[in-house]
This record gives structure tokens, C-alpha cells and sequence, in this order.
């Protein structure tokens, strides 16, 4: 059966913030340096390292290219994308 109205629009409602968050990661490179760079230390704390810090509370080994060092945040980017390709 179909879904009340209400529920609808909150499942739509969602789905349309998911692209739009998709949609700025995947078009961040096309921004101005200062702009990309900011959204990619935002994407690394809330996203990667949060899951640093849960691995670790959990006891579990760190993911590969996981690291708050600012040095190792090229290779967390290209261990991504290598991830995905």
C-alpha cells in the first residue's frame, strides 16, 4: 500500500537533503580553493574522524589513512578515492 501523506513528504524531504549534501561534496573541487578547503576539513572532522574516535572507544584497529596529524589529510583524501575506484 502507499504511504500516509505525511510520512511521504518526510521520506521526501530527506531524500532531497541527501542529494543536496551529495551534491556539495561531490562538486566541492569546483569551488574556490578557500571554500573547498574548509568544506574538506569539515567533511574530515564530522565525518572521518568521528569514526577515528569510535573505532577507538570501541577497541577496533584504526581505518586505514585515519589520522588528526594535518599532514595526513592528503592521504586520508586520495585513500578515499582510491577506495571508491
Amino acid at each position: 500500500g502507499q504511504l500516509p501523506p505525511a510520512l511521504r513528504v518526510r521520506q521526501l524531504r530527506h531524500l532531497v537533503l541527501v542529494v543536496a549534501i551529495k551534491a556539495a561534496d561531490v562538486s566541492n573541487p569546483a569551488r574556490p580553493w578557500h571554500l573547498a578547503s574548509m568544506w574538506s576539513d569539515q567533511v574530515m572532522v564530522g565525518v572521518h574522524l568521528s569514526r577515528v574516535d569510535l573505532e577507538e572507544q570501541m577497541g577496533l584497529p584504526r581505518s586505514k589513512n585515519m589520522d588528526r596529524r594535518p599532514e595526513q589529510k592528503p592521504a586520508c583524501q586520495t585513500g578515499f578515492i582510491d577506495f571508491l575506484g
